[in-house]
């Protein structure tokens, strides 16, 4: 079995929960408010910005092309709300590409789903008709060529059995905080 298919077998539990969140569910069903909308940005960006940084700092050539602050920080900007993140007590320390690529692997495939959420954003027309879907349509069209890339450079990495364990178990904290942050 190789690394990807283990990922998917450790965090196929906590990953169906993420995708049956009820804010998630609500986008799908065209039922989502624009206040709980900006409270899932807003918890994304706080989320994902101490992560993004902590990468930024130290494996800058990982995350080149794939910053995702900017798109929430731009949806959030349109509809009125604060770039500010809460800081939180927590700064993850990226201290290794396997703990990075544990992190990345899940806001890369996140882009996957993004794309079907994007266009249920876009065909609620009550709240959605004057605003840029940016993150959540991070690639656009490249989606699918943009995660078939990650899959190849993350596979490309020659991970040692150790450091393989690492980013599973660092893929599957991190979506586990994911849900904590999202469940509603």
């Amino acid at each position: 079995m190789d690394l990807i298919q283990r990922i998917k077998m450790e965090t196929q539990c906590i990953h169906h929960q993420i995708e049956n969140n009820s804010l998630f569910t609500k986008i799908i069903t065209k039922e989502i408010t624009l206040p709980e909308y900006v409270n899932l940005l807003q918890i994304l960006y706080d989320f994902i910005s101490p992560y993004e940084y902590s990468i930024i700092k130290k494996h800058p050539n990982l995350i080149s092309g794939r910053e995702k602050i900017p798109l929430l920080r731009a949806d959030l900007l349109q509809i009125g709300q604060s770039d500010q993140y809460k800081k939180n007590n927590y700064i993850p320390e990226i201290c290794n590409k396997a703990i990075a690529f544990g992190y990345l692997y899940i806001i890369e495939g996140s882009t996957l789903g993004g794309q079907v959420l994007s266009k249920s954003l876009k065909q609620n027309n009550k709240l959605f008709t004057d605003i840029t879907i940016n993150y959540f349509n991070s690639y656009g069209a490249d989606t699918r060529r943009k995660w078939n890339e990650f899959l190849a450079i993350l596979l490309n990495q020659n991970f040692s059995p150790s450091q393989e364990e690492t980013m599973i178990e660092t893929t599957s904290i991190i979506f586990k905080k994911l849900y904590y942050l999202v469940r509603i």
